[in-house]
C-alpha cells in the first residue's frame, strides 16, 4: 500500500535548549494524518508515529468531534503520539469548553504507552488567550509522565 506520511523532522536543531523537553519521543516522527495509512514498515528504534486523533471544530460555544476514521498500522513496538487538531472559524471559542477539551486531551494518554500528545491549533490572534487557558489546564491534568507539545502561528 502506498502511504500518504510527511515526514515530520523535529527537534533536529535544539542547541539552544539544555535538555530534551520530549524525553521518550523519538528525534523522528512519520506524521499520520487523516488518510489510510500502513505503516507497519517504520523501524521504531528510529522513528515514532504522530497520528491524528481527532478534530475538534469549535463555533463560539459549541464543539464537535470528528474521530480519526481512516485505519492506521503501526507496529506496537512503535512511540505513538496521538494529535488532536483545533479548527475554529473567525468567532472566539468559550471559555467554557476549555475544560470539555482538556478532558477529552486526558482520555487519549490514558494508555501508559503513550509518551506524548500535541495540540494542533491555528489560532488566530483573538483566540490565543483561549488557546493558553487550553494549554495550561492541559498541563496541570496531564499525568507527569506524559510531556505536551503544541503547534502555533507566528502571524
Amino acid at each position: 500500500m502506498v502511504t500518504n506520511v510527511s515526514f515530520l523532522l523535529w527537534r533536529q536543531v535544539r542547541s539552544w535548549t539544555t535538555g530534551d523537553p520530549l524525553t521518550g519521543v523519538p528525534r523522528i516522527m512519520l506524521w499520520a494524518w487523516e488518510h489510510p495509512e500502513d505503516l507497519s514498515f517504520v523501524d521504531c528504534t528510529k522513528a515514532g508515529v504522530a497520528f491524528l486523533a481527532e478534530t475538534i471544530l469549535l463555533d463560539g460555544g459549541r464543539m464537535r468531534v470528528q474521530p480519526r476514521l481512516r485505519p492506521l498500522e503501526v507496529p506496537k513496538s512503535c512511540v505513538v503520539m496521538p494529535v488532536v487538531r483545533l479548527e475554529a472559524g473567525p468567532r472566539v471559542p468559550e471559555a467554557k469548553l476549555v475544560p470539555v477539551i482538556a478532558s477529552r486531551i486526558q482520555q487519549l494518554v490514558a494508555n501508559p504507552r503513550i509518551p506524548a500528545v500535541q495540540i494542533d491549533f491555528d489560532a488566530l490572534v483573538s483566540q490565543r488567550a483561549f488557546y493558553r487557558r487550553l494549554i495550561e489546564l492541559v498541563r496541570r491534568r496531564l499525568p507527569a509522565r506524559v510531556k505536551l507539545s503544541i503547534t502555533a502561528l507566528a502571524s
